[in-house]
């Protein structure tokens, strides 16, 4: 499936729309066709709100009998040759994939799948991230699970995903993360460490 057919959202909350003006801009330089998704910030518990953007998207995909779809964080900033990358990604994937990162936050080295993919393990982050339908139905059981049982961000949990050997890192890195105040932590985050880890851990 080519980039820009593939159904793709951009998950955000309501009180940003400067990031949400810059990712559609970049996003539509691309010729990468969107729907939103945002959501009001629950501002109690940031980091229980960005699960439950991606949880209550998933299920909305399975309603809508989506196969896979492509999501954008509202700081997703992509690179020069994310088209052609994420093309090739999607030609080389076996059918049974869940997961491709394509700004992966990673904590060891990895293997070698493809030419365009590598197996993804302790892998975090999910600015901009692809999942396959499994995936989507992992997701809306999560979201039975009690807050006091789901104490992790989204891409920790998301990260248990991996054991199966059927989530993958997207290579060379085509997106990163514009710097700026999270939510989450409460504080302002440089994401350089993101292609700095990505140098060391994903050998071409």
């Amino acid at each position: 499936m080519a980039y820009n057919q593939q159904p793709a959202f951009v998950v955000g909350t309501s009180n940003r729309p400067h990031r949400q003006s810059r990712v559609a801009a970049r996003l539509r330089a691309e010729s990468i066709a969107f729907e939103w998704w945002v959501n009001p910030p629950d501002l109690d518990d940031p980091e229980r709100g960005c699960f439950d953007a991606h949880v209550s998207l998933a299920a909305y995909s399975l309603r809508r009998g989506l196969s896979s779809i492509l999501v954008f964080e509202d700081d997703a900033v992509l690179e020069p040759g994310f088209a052609g990358v994420f093309s090739a990604a999607r030609e080389q994937i076996p059918g049974d994939w869940l997961t491709v990162h394509f700004c992966p936050n990673t904590h060891r080295p990895l293997k070698r799948y493809s030419d365009n993919l590598f197996v993804a393990e302790e892998v975090l982050c999910t600015a901009c991230i692809a999942y396959n339908l499994p995936a989507l139905e992992s997701f809306v059981g999560f979201s039975r699970w009690k807050h006091s049982d789901l104490d992790l961000p989204i891409d920790m949990v998301l990260s248990g995903l991996q054991h199966t050997g059927r989530c993958f890192v997207a290579y060379p890195l085509v997106c990163s993360q514009e710097p700026g105040h999270s939510s989450i932590i409460g504080k302002p985050v440089d994401y350089s460490f993101i292609k700095e880890r990505y140098a060391v851990n994903v050998k071409g």
